[in-house]
């Protein structure tokens, strides 16, 4: 089972469009099992600005970060995937979701912020 987690964390993100969720969800087809779309709308509920997915491998987290990329996209917010190794980075890609490692986007941001409501996956 896919569980999201949210740490005790002052700041609080707005809830993607509900509807704007469930038409993602929708187009993600048979991908996503009721676990992932419990935990695609979780994460994409009003809550914590830091969640967690909490999953074995082989769960499909990373087709639920993709759906829920996406619902963030959709919804106007711009998105990063970020993974700490080239392998990691390799299958978001492979999902999709396009990724660079942590160190990476630490040398490209250098200097910058990250925009106003940026989802970091």
């Amino acid at each position: 089972m896919i569980r999201p987690w949210y740490p005790s964390f002052r700041s609080v993100s707005a809830a993607v469009a509900p509807a704007t969720v469930e038409r993602e969800l929708d187009r993600a087809g048979g991908l996503v099992d009721p676990d992932q779309a419990r935990a695609v709308r979780a994460l994409c509920a009003p809550g914590g600005s830091v969640r967690a997915v909490l999953a074995p491998a082989g769960y499909g987290k990373t087709v639920m970060a993709h759906v829920a990329a996406n619902c963030a996209a959709a919804d106007g917010r711009p998105v990063l995937a970020v993974a700490t190794t080239a392998k990691a980075v390799a299958e978001l890609d492979s999902a999709g979701l396009a990724a660079r490692t942590i160190a990476q986007f630490r040398l490209d941001a250098s200097g910058t912020s990250l925009p106003a409501g940026t989802v970091v996956i």
